[in-house]
């Protein structure tokens, strides 16, 4: 059950006043928890390529509807235990694309580009211009080698099937496992 915009911007806002203990300091270090969601978003995104950082709109509306399905519990301990779990699940389903049951509710905050996105906007664009954001992130994985991302993203638009994508695949074959992960290019190698 969600409740409406106004409580849970009440609840987000009382948490964001509210102090909470930094585990490994003493406790007159507590620290914000705004400061402490844009620290956590910002220490993420800074290990990841442009094309998979989560904003900070994202993140919070991920945060604000969190607070909303955990809204009756009466200790903002076990609210920000419940959500800062959730949120942290969410960062790895959006930088790795692997999906996280707990983040399912969460699909739509991702971005265009992500495989699992069920963002509202994907309608507003071409399936051109998804299929090209989607192969802008899937080659921004950061076990690609920098100088074989294009190959990654080429591989990625070619048509399947075509010489230029059996051609390509063949290139990343060719490479060291370190260079792009097998799993890379066999979900290169698989598309229809």
């Amino acid at each position: 059950m969600y409740y409406p915009e106004e409580q849970v911007l009440e609840k987000l806002n009382s948490l964001i006043d509210s102090k909470i203990e930094v585990v490994e300091s003493s406790s007159s270090n507590a620290v914000p928890i705004l400061e402490r969601l844009e620290a956590m978003l910002a220490s993420g995104n800074q290990d990841v390529l442009p094309a998979r950082q989560v904003l900070k709109g994202e993140f919070l509306g991920v945060a604000k509807k969190s607070i909303s399905k955990y809204i009756n519990l009466m200790d903002p301990t076990a609210i920000q235990f419940k959500v800062f779990r959730e949120l942290s699940n969410f960062l790895d389903m959006a930088y790795t694309g692997d999906f996280k049951d707990i983040a399912k509710d969460y699909t739509s905050y991702l971005s265009l580009g992500h495989p699992l996105s069920t963002s509202p906007t994907i309608e507003e664009i071409s399936e051109k211009e998804l299929t090209e954001t989607r192969a802008e992130w899937l080659s921004s994985d950061s076990r690609i080698e920098p100088t074989l991302r294009p190959v990654v993203a080429s591989g990625f638009l070619a048509e399947p099937g075509s010489l230029e994508h059996r051609y390509i695949v063949a290139r990343l074959l060719a490479t060291d496992t370190e260079e792009v992960p097998r799993e890379v290019v066999f979900s290169i190698a698989d598309r229809k």
